[in-house]
């Protein structure tokens, strides 16, 4: 099944030849019978007019992140993926039956071009000039393509004879001059054909190509006793064995191998990404966070995975008081943009926005601000697929607190930078942290409000209120050194 391309929007510049980099990303879709049946796909590789390559723009896939959604689209797990606007799809994995979870790789595409005083520009693109397929059989559906636009989003709902919605559209940006620009997605290449049950499909990844085909990692959480009423410590065990010959275990903060230890999960891992991210796990395994000010353990595990392209939510199950540490300090952690560019993107060749020399930890309360809603909602989103949830206001008043305390004890400068200060003493630690931590067990009776108390617990993994957040402990030892 395909479709012609709906008519171009306004002020259109007229494209070229294809540009030489090849960015690919996926096109259209193959499948014919149940888990067991056949499934392929096609790639398109994003290209820029060549009137544009020779004025210096450049194509980057940024931002990789992976969606997980419900095949089936059984009770309670959302069955809707869908590209953010400029977004496009690298990779897809199946493992299993319709019950089973769908992983898609995504990225945001971005234009690079350097301006007249030799600046570095990035342009952001979007989408635009969506076409919908709607398959009434996913076993009959053949070929599901738009012509020379790419794969934006897809919903399925059942076994192999549910319905299959699929969304295909163009990416643009707009040059210096304002003018809108169409990426090409015309030329493609077809996968080899696989059982659906076993499909994986990629062509272009985060900096590896082995992503789906090296050793297993793991990712551990020691359960607090069910009476503390404290979040689940996470740790990451890649289970490779370095070039020095010792097995690494990333302990974020805190230790491993308790006798409470719990498996959340495994995970695929590219042979040689850790020797690689040994070089900056920081101190106590903090990668690149400052305990307490931009992230707790949580967040320093979803940057150990970062290898595997996965987050705590992806790979299994998620620890205690995962929903609450995601509302006060996002996915990744604050700072993780400017650290993944300047810190984690060398290490892998990536270094087209890199500045190796900027040591600096901006603070920017909006922008913290809009990244803990959008990882929040991301989270409720897929959890509670048919209901419509808003704490944006609970979080933002809770961000306005963090800021006074944080200035009230000098974390934070005059020109809006974090410090950190040496020596930092106990009572000034002590002093933010409590503070802090209460500040969030107020937010956390706010979410427990507007969720009720069976969705806070589902988005919480806790049947009560955690009584901290941030442990004291770890802050101090922390601190001591730094």
């Amino acid at each position: 099944m395909s479709v012609q391309p709906n008519q171009e929007p306004n002020n259109i510049v007229e494209l070229g030849q294809n540009n030489t980099e090849q960015y690919w990303c996926i096109a259209a879709r193959y499948h014919v019978g149940d888990e067991n049946g056949i499934s392929k796909v096609k790639f398109s590789v994003l290209e820029l007019p060549e009137m544009y390559r020779k004025k210096g723009y450049k194509i980057l896939l940024d931002d990789f992140r992976i969606v997980s959604v419900s095949e089936s689209g059984r009770k309670g797990v959302n069955n809707v993926f869908e590209c953010q606007s400029g977004e496009v799809v690298t990779a897809r994995r199946h493992i299993g039956d319709e019950n089973a979870m769908t992983d898609y790789t995504v990225a945001t595409v971005k234009i690079l071009v350097e301006t007249e005083n030799e600046e570095t520009k990035i342009l952001q693109c979007f989408t635009q000039n969506i076409d919908l397929i709607h398959t009434k059989r996913e076993s009959k559906a053949n070929w599901v393509e738009a012509v020379g636009k790419v794969i934006v989003a897809r919903t399925h709902t059942g076994d192999e004879n549910g319905k299959t919605d699929t969304k295909f559209g163009h990416i643009y940006f707009k040059d210096l001059t304002g003018e809108t620009v169409r990426l090409l997605a015309d030329r493609t290449e077809e996968s080899d054909k696989i059982s659906e049950s076993k499909s994986n499909f990629f062509k272009t990844l985060p900096n590896w190509t082995d992503i789906f085909t090296a050793a297993a990692g793991t990712v551990f959480t020691e359960q607090s006793l069910p009476a503390s009423l404290l979040p689940d410590h996470t740790w990451v065990d890649p289970n490779v064995t370095l070039s020095d010959g010792t097995s690494d275990i990333f302990v974020c903060f805190g230790g491993h191998g308790n006798a409470n230890k719990v498996i959340l999960g495994n995970f695929p891992v590219p042979a040689d990404a850790y020797e690689k991210i040994v070089t900056i796990r920081g101190k106590n395994d903090s990668i690149g966070i400052t305990y307490f000010i931009q992230g707790v353990c949580h967040q320093a595990s979803n940057r150990f995975l970062l290898p595997s392209a996965r987050e705590i939510r992806t790979v299994c199950r998620r620890p205690r008081g995962y929903g609450l540490s995601v509302c006060v300090y996002g996915f990744m952690g604050f700072g993780y943009k400017k650290w993944r560019r300047n810190k984690y993107d060398p290490l892998f060749g990536n270094t087209q926005l890199a500045n190796l020399n900027d040591n600096r930890i901006d603070f920017d309360e909006d922008e913290e601000t809009t990244y803990i809603i959008e990882c929040s909602t991301q989270m409720l989103n897929e959890l509670f697929p048919a209901k419509t949830y808003s704490i944006s206001d609970a979080q933002r008043t809770m961000m306005q607190k963090r800021t006074a305390i944080l200035k009230k004890y000098n974390f934070i400068t005059d020109d809006n930078c974090y410090s950190f200060g040496s020596p930092l003493d106990e009572e000034k630690i002590t002093a933010a942290v409590n503070e802090l931590n209460k500040a969030i067990k107020e937010l956390q009776v706010d979410i427990r409000k507007q969720l009720g108390n069976t969705d806070f617990e589902t988005f919480n993994c806790c049947e009560g209120d955690l009584d901290e957040l941030i442990n004291l402990e770890v802050a101090l030892d922390f601190f001591k050194e730094i």
